[in-house]
């Protein structure tokens, strides 16, 4: 699936899913990321951290590079 989705450029590293551009919908996934954080012991990543580590990876994933 990641090789079909990477592959055919569902996703990608600069999706607005991602850089959370969009401030409606940063503040918007910003409460959704807050709401469930009692769902999880210990420490969490920030949704900004975790956004940069997923562009990261696609960034460098073969099928993600341009």
């Amino acid at each position: 699936m990641i090789t079909e989705c990477v592959g055919r450029r569902i996703v990608d590293a600069r999706s607005p899913a991602l850089t959370l551009e969009d401030r409606g919908r940063r503040d918007a996934l910003e409460e959704a990321f807050a709401d469930i954080a009692p769902m999880f012991w210990g420490g969490r990543i920030t949704l900004g951290d975790c956004c940069a580590t997923i562009r990261q990876w696609l960034a460098s994933y073969p099928l993600g590079r341009e």
